[in-house]
């Protein structure tokens, strides 16, 4: 191991005007959340702990935040607890309202089973202050707001995210707080926030019927107009059958032949093996055991078809 170096000069907050937008310690390759020490990373560059919200200038892309973003799953949680009130600077008017709560069972998923976030769960995703972006129904082109302009701040509480956006004088921003204080969002059963996530740990119950979300990388937020209740996918990503086969190298009549055996329960154990491949590939890393039952495989394989939007 080489000798431990000084910090650069221009290591500094990542959120300073002249810091490219959407970089920072936190989303850089030099970056290793593997070795902690506090609030603080492992820089190989510089062979010292560093600030995920700071940033220097030998800042290099990270690849795996690249690989994350095309497994990102989507979650709404029924917002109603929400407010609005006048902001604190200017015309505008704030918003605010839990994104996700801790510990609180969702609806079914795919295949029966359900999910909870584990406490803290965001908590290192939050402290790498990357930016994190709020929008209508997750179009990126009906922007709300941002962490990094200040327009959108999330506090990670104990009893979940809590995330404010003092919404713009545009179009769609006034619709949301018309649509809000008339109650057409956040009341019971109608709308609320949403947010997209990439699993970075969970864990699975003995019989696949639970996930719960351990450590996960959070990458947007959306007011949702759409009827909901926590947690229900209310955005995928749209790509076809063919992209799944493609990225594992595998069959695509074959693996749409055991995705339909799959839901009509004649599963064979050949598309049962074709399939636990697949999983493997594209599924995040989970504590269930490499002879996990076909209850949890489904399970996991419902998460792989959201994230793929099939």
């Amino acid at each position: 191991m080489q000798e431990q170096r000084e910090l650069p000069d221009n290591y500094r907050p990542a959120l300073e005007g002249d810091v490219p937008e959407g970089r920072a310690c936190g989303n850089c390759a030099f970056y290793d959340e593997s070795n902690t020490q506090g609030d603080r990373a492992w820089c190989g560059r510089w062979e010292e702990y560093v600030r995920g919200d700071y940033y220097c200038n030998a800042w290099q892309a990270n690849d795996e935040r690249a690989a994350d973003m095309g497994n990102l799953e989507f979650r709404t949680f029924e917002a109603d607890v929400t407010e609005i009130r006048q902001a604190e600077s200017g015309d505008g008017m704030t918003f605010g309202g839990y994104a996700w709560t801790y510990n609180s069972p969702s609806l079914p998923l795919g295949h029966g089973f359900t999910e909870r976030i584990a406490s803290g769960a965001f908590t290192r995703s939050l402290k790498s202050r990357v930016d994190i972006r709020a929008y209508v129904n997750h179009d990126d082109t009906l922007l709300l707001g941002s962490r990094r302009a200040g327009t959108l701040r999330i506090d990670d509480r104990a009893d979940g995210g809590w995330v404010e956006i003092d919404l713009p004088d545009t179009t769609w921003g006034r619709d949301i707080r018309t649509l809000i204080e008339r109650g057409d969002i956040g009341a019971k059963g109608n709308g609320g926030m949403s947010f997209g996530f990439a699993t970075v740990k969970d864990e699975w119950s003995e019989d696949g019927s639970e996930r719960t979300l351990l450590q996960a990388k959070l990458f947007e937020v959306s007011i949702v107009t759409a009827t909901s209740a926590y947690m229900r996918t209310t955005a995928q990503m749209i790509r076809k059958l063919g992209q799944l086969a493609t990225r594992t190298a595998t069959d695509v009549d074959e693996l749409s032949d055991a995705m339909t055996a799959l839901q009509s329960g004649e599963l064979s154990e050949q598309q049962a093996h074709l399939l636990r491949n697949v999983v493997d590939q594209v599924a995040p890393q989970s504590e269930a055991p490499a002879s996990a039952p076909a209850s949890i495989l489904a399970a996991k394989l419902s998460l792989a078809e959201k994230a793929l939007g099939l």
